[in-house]
């Protein structure tokens, strides 16, 4: 049973690097208490969940709008990743608004991710996380670069064409339903068990709001993972720290903080860093899907990350390649900070290690093997990764086939 409240101070904090990484950790530095009421809901700007479903990349998107929309003062209801009746309204509404032309309103399009990226400062994730479903359609072969432009277009009217749908470019209702059903008929994206959708007393995901979420995140900061910057709001960023916890913990991945995740996050205890290896170092366990960053002197700090499928895939130019991230140790041997082409689709930010491998930031990172060779980290991570890395830091990357496969390709 979960015990006292915050502010106890008993445990121990996150590994901390001196010369190697340390053993494991056995207990949480903060209590968190268990609930007898429903938390709370939105306060505040929240950001959208990393989903786990099959088609989690197309409900991203629709997640994205609904929290830019609630950031700029609407209400398109609760964020489900459904393109539904009320995010329609709250999108009109704000295109009424903003003077959008009327022949987009009801509709994303060019003038209106221009608008939400004005009105938001250039954080709207949306058009990126579009840009990367269409991608793994085979639909749009530009950088993605999170700017609605005629190749974004472009790429929605193949959808449209391809499924029957008035081709106007933009995306609609119609077009959500036809990209998250392409995307369960095309991509190979495995089920992940669990409650995805748990509600109630002593339950906590995104949008929720209260005391406990801001214990929760403190916990997970002193356990090294990034929870987060807005205290008591359980937003994307936690929400990733809470899949990255979940995957070390062997729970189910899915960024729902409920009585098993509670549990563990008080006797936390699962995979950790390598226990030998150089100071700065990045590891990536292909094993449990997480990046730790190892640093002398330093906490380390885990970050949710997803890896190559090991699924055949072809590229832009007709050719087959297989989604794989090698093994072995690196060193950073190049980092550019911009979107860069890929082989198929692009990076942003990338650290490169091997050839054309990177970690590199993305606006799906869903809790599984889902990226095309690369090690995709959330975008925010990247942020936070890409200035503490220096050409020359090595990468250790284990606990995947050691047999590269023919065709192996460095994908986003």
């Amino acid at each position: 049973m979960l015990l006292s409240a915050c502010g106890g101070g008993g445990g121990s904090s996150a590994p901390t690097s001196t010369t190697s990484a340390p053993t494991s950790t056995t207990s949480a530095p903060t209590s968190i208490p268990s609930s007898t009421t429903s938390p709370a809901g939105p306060a505040g700007p929240v950001a959208a969940p990393e989903f786990v479903s099959p088609d989690a990349a197309a409900l991203e998107v629709n997640s994205d709008l609904q929290v830019d929309l609630q950031e700029v003062g609407l209400s398109p209801g609760p964020v489900t990743g459904e393109f539904n009746p009320a995010t329609e309204a709250a999108l009109v509404s704000f295109q009424k608004g903003a003077g959008v032309p009327t022949s987009e309103q009801g509709a994303l399009g060019p003038n209106t991710a221009l608008v939400l990226e004005t009105r938001l400062g250039g954080t709207s994730d949306v058009v990126s996380a579009l840009q990367s479903a269409l991608t793994d359609l085979g639909a749009f072969h530009d950088v993605i670069d999170g700017q609605f432009g005629t190749t974004t277009s472009a790429a929605l009217k193949r959808l449209q064409s391809s499924t029957g749908l008035s081709i106007t470019g933009l995306y609609d209702p119609q077009t959500a339903t036809a990209l998250a059903s392409a995307y369960l008929q095309q991509v190979k994206e495995p089920a992940v068990k669990g409650d995805l959708g748990a509600t109630g007393s002593g339950t906590y995901q995104l949008g929720s709001s209260s005391t406990t979420v801001s214990q929760i995140q403190q916990v997970l900061g002193d356990l090294g993972f990034r929870a987060g910057s807005d205290p008591g709001v359980f937003d994307a960023q936690t929400a990733s720290a809470v899949i990255a916890f979940q995957k070390r913990a062997g729970l189910t991945p899915n960024g729902i903080v409920g009585p098993s995740t509670l549990s563990a996050l008080e006797n936390p205890i699962g995979a950790q860093p390598e226990q030998s290896g150089p100071d700065p170092r990045v590891e990536v366990d292909l094993a449990h899907q997480v990046v730790y960053v190892v640093r002398t002197g330093q906490p380390v700090v885990t970050l949710n990350a997803s890896t190559g499928t090991g699924l055949a895939y072809t590229l832009a130019s007709g050719a087959k390649a297989v989604a794989y991230t090698p093994s072995g140790s690196f060193s950073i041997v190049r980092k550019q900070s911009s979107d860069v082409a890929a082989p198929f689709g692009s990076f942003y930010d990338p650290l490169f290690f091997d050839q054309g491998w990177a970690i590199e930031g993305s606006a799906n990172v869903p809790g599984y093997p889902a990226s095309y060779g690369s090690v995709r980290i959330s975008l925010a991570d990247a942020n936070w990764l890409y200035p503490l890395v220096a050409v020359g830091t090595p990468v250790i990357v284990y606990g995947g086939s050691p047999t590269v496969p023919a065709g192996a390709a460095p994908g986003y």
